[in-house]
């Protein structure tokens, strides 16, 4: 997963909070920097393993961008919103084998909530543009919410391309249905 983050930071830290921190002194340059703001959010359910299972709104510009192999973790809300995993706990890492598909089906999510994991077949990104949606299983997995294009849009976009396409190629030949070329 490659990560873009803009120059854009929505407010500042907290009064007394620096904006970025050099974690590890041997390695130049700051480990940590600050990226979003908590807005608001709310407990959405919790378990004993994980703890609080959250739904967070956050400012931030981030654009993640997953690779073509890639196997992507979505868990699906009660609504349809879908939740894409961009940050997952070091520590338990090695207990995952997350570019396995199927390999969080366990983890605890709310009522209503399911889970789904798939191999990418070309590069995908999402990006919060300035407000991210965020689901939190506790400290170990989190998640951001992403617009899914309504196959009836997709349509719509590819009948347009026909459409420019097939004109364009009816202005370069000049003729259509005995008419003359209107320029």
């Amino acid at each position: 997963m490659r990560l873009y983050q803009s120059a854009m930071f929505f407010g500042a830290p907290d009064v007394g909070a620096v904006p970025s921190v050099d974690f590890i002194p041997e390695i130049p340059g700051d480990e940590f920097a600050f990226v979003a703001r908590v807005l608001s959010g709310a407990v959405v359910g919790f378990d004993f393993t994980v703890g609080a299972l959250t739904k967070l709104q956050v400012a931030r510009d981030v654009k993640f961008t997953y690779d073509a192999g890639t196997v992507i973790h979505e868990v699906i809300d009660d609504s349809g919103a879908r939740y894409l995993l961009f940050n997952f706990d070091t520590e338990s890492v090695a207990d995952y084998e997350l570019m396995a598909e199927g390999s969080l089906a366990g983890l605890p999510l709310p009522a209503g909530w399911s889970y789904e994991s798939r191999t990418l077949d070309e590069e995908f990104s999402i990006r919060s543009g300035g407000l991210a949606t965020v689901f939190s299983q506790g400290s170990l997995a989190s998640y951001q919410q992403y617009a899914v294009p309504e196959p009836s849009s997709l349509v719509l976009m590819i009948l347009a391309f026909v459409c420019l396409a097939w004109t364009k190629t009816w202005r370069r030949r000049g003729t259509l249905l005995g008419t003359r070329r209107i320029s």
